[in-house]
């Protein structure tokens, strides 16, 4: 039986979401370019998927009282919260100062306690594990850095699978690059429905790019190694043994990106990245090339009927 038969996702609480194809965005680019709706997921992002998965794991290993606790700057946050109110547990969302208070305030109307502590979501991370330690029945819920995490996201791809023309297997998969979460379930989706060798194109803004900078530090799509390659100022460059990757370590964030970036990957995904049989392309723009996609994103009248958060 193919994986595409299989019912890896029984009793999974995220929803099946559209994939449609943009008539606007592929006039502009002379291609065919589906876009699958995340938007429509109960957090309203694509986070609710790894997210619901680990936490219904940690339920079904822990038991009712389990408390999850996460450090998160927003859209994993959310997501915790939401899928601890469906399952009626405990949760603790750490954050860093400057999130704003629309997305505090989401997360407490989903019945989350927040905590602020730090200027990033490093600092904020830091202050959830230690919070973790001290309480017997806590768990951390990983924001990005989970095999569990990417199983969920990894649904993305057997639906995409299945709701695309039959036959059909896409040219490339775009996905935007933080922590490395998205890509890693995308990269574990596509190794188990045979797209293996379909190219994925990771895409991150200058000034939160740790992906594009880590490959860089790996002998692999650059040239070079950790002893050789020049580190950029602000950059830390550190060697994970137990992946053997060199991860950049930003020492701040200068995107206006801020909410959706991150200051290190996941050496896990690097690694996979590196070794994938269809490669994966890092690609870092501007903030004002991300904003005018965004806009162009928004010309598409076919998503009109999306829920109005998303465009605020």
């Amino acid at each position: 039986m193919s994986w595409a038969q299989q019912k890896p996702y029984a009793g999974r609480l995220w929803s099946e979401t559209p994939l449609i194809r943009s008539n606007h965005i592929s006039s502009l680019l002379q291609c065919d370019v589906y876009l699958k709706l995340e938007t429509l997921q109960p957090s309203q992002s694509f986070k609710y998927r790894g997210i619901s998965h680990f936490a219904q794991h940690a339920l079904r290993t822990y038991g009712r009282d389990v408390h999850l606790i996460i450090a998160s700057s927003g859209n994993a946050g959310i997501a915790a919260a939401c899928v601890a109110n469906m399952l009626n547990l405990r949760c603790t969302v750490f954050l860093p100062r400057g999130v704003d208070r629309a997305t505090m305030e989401y997360m407490k109307r989903e019945g989350a306690d927040i905590v602020i502590e730090g200027e990033y979501y490093s600092q904020a991370l830091q202050a959830a594990e230690k919070a973790v330690r001290s309480e017997p029945k806590a768990i951390m819920v990983p924001g990005y850095d989970d095999p569990i995490v990417w199983e969920g996201h990894a649904s993305m791809i057997h639906e995409i699978r299945t709701q695309l023309p039959e036959g059909t297997k896409p040219d490339a998969i775009f996905c935007s690059f933080g922590g490395g979460g998205l890509a890693g379930g995308v990269m574990e989706g596509c190794k188990a429905a045979g797209w293996d060798d379909v190219p994925l194109v990771a895409v991150e803004t200058h000034g939160s790019n740790c992906f594009y900078q880590s490959l860089s530090l790996n002998v692999g799509p650059f040239a070079g190694d950790v002893a050789s390659r020049p580190v950029p100022e602000g950059t830390t460059a550190r060697l994970c043994s137990e992946h053997d990757v060199a991860v950049a370590h930003l020492s701040a964030l200068t995107s206006k990106a801020t909410s959706l970036g991150a200051s290190s990957p996941s050496p896990a995904v690097v690694k996979k990245a590196l070794e994938r049989k269809g490669g994966v392309k890092s690609v870092c723009v501007p903030d004002e090339m991300a904003m005018q996609a965004a806009l162009n994103f928004a010309g598409d009248p076919r998503l009109k009927y999306l829920p109005t958060e998303f465009w605020s």
